[in-house]
């Protein structure tokens, strides 16, 4: 069941990427879309941070058991995640390592660059 729920975030993740670049190339020339773009990039940021704690806490599971797992969740839910880094990490699997940091810059650029956009200037 966790794996269909982590496949149909990741899925959702990225069908919000191809919707972001959309508007964001659209933003750039319309001045007006601006504020829409901003306010997608924003919430899509909850999806892509949702997906990587879910994600992350599938792969420590896998990787390194319950109590990691629960220990990690425990730290204020996004604790998963530094678990998950040094659980790829140890165990050298570099293209997940990989998709792994890709998140973490897709939930932060969400959070950061979509207030921006949303202010007027």
């Amino acid at each position: 069941m966790i794996v269909r729920i982590v496949g149909w975030l990741i899925r959702a993740g990225e069908f919000l990427i191809a919707v972001n670049l959309l508007t964001l190339l659209i933003a750039a020339f319309v001045k007006r879309s601006r504020e829409l773009a901003g306010g997608l990039l924003y919430m899509s940021g909850y999806v892509w941070a949702m997906t990587l704690i879910a994600w992350s806490a599938v792969t420590v599971y896998a990787g390194w058991g319950w109590f990691l797992t629960i220990l990690g969740l425990v730290v204020g839910g996004v604790g998963i995640v530094p678990v998950a880094f040094f659980c790829l990490l140890f165990t050298r699997h570099w293209a997940d390592l990989g998709e792994l940091l890709f998140q973490c810059v897709l939930a932060i650029a969400g959070y950061a660059f979509g207030p921006r956009l949303m202010a007027k200037d």
